[in-house]
């Protein structure tokens, strides 16, 4: 398949992140329309990041990424409006907000920079003698 103008791609932010957290999700799908009419939703890129932001004191981490060109990985829907109203109402990912690419990208290098920075847990931390709460 040749990507032209009708494969648009939709992008979707879901930020929880407050003082405490830096907690967020990055969801982009492309359109594929359908011989019939309708259309299919390829998974372009899922991504989750979870870090706590008193990394000092409170080391606590989540990063995962799916991604995928040539992939069979599709969200079946039959128009645009069906999609979106699923975006929305569905409790696992209620709160999805649609962004442009630039606010896409701009939080995803972010993502990728704190994972960079704090990408596994400091074993040195947790030497005998120590402090570790329970």
């Amino acid at each position: 398949m040749k990507i032209t103008q009708e494969n648009k791609i939709h992008y979707f932010i879901k930020d929880e992140s407050n003082e405490t957290w830096t907690s967020f999700n990055l969801e982009s799908y492309m359109v594929i329309p359908q011989n019939n009419g309708k259309i299919k939703l390829k998974v372009i890129e899922q991504l989750r990041l979870f870090f706590a932001t008193d990394i000092e004191n409170y080391e606590c981490g989540t990063f995962s990424i799916a991604f995928g060109r040539n992939d069979c990985h599709f969200s079946g829907f039959d128009n645009l409006t069906e999609f979106y109203k699923y975006m929305h109402s569905n409790r696992s990912i209620c709160d999805f907000q649609s962004a442009t690419k630039e606010d896409y990208l701009e939080l995803r290098e972010k993502a990728f920079r704190i994972f960079l920075e704090h990408r596994s847990a400091d074993f040195s931390k947790l030497e005998i003698g120590s402090e570790f709460s329970v």
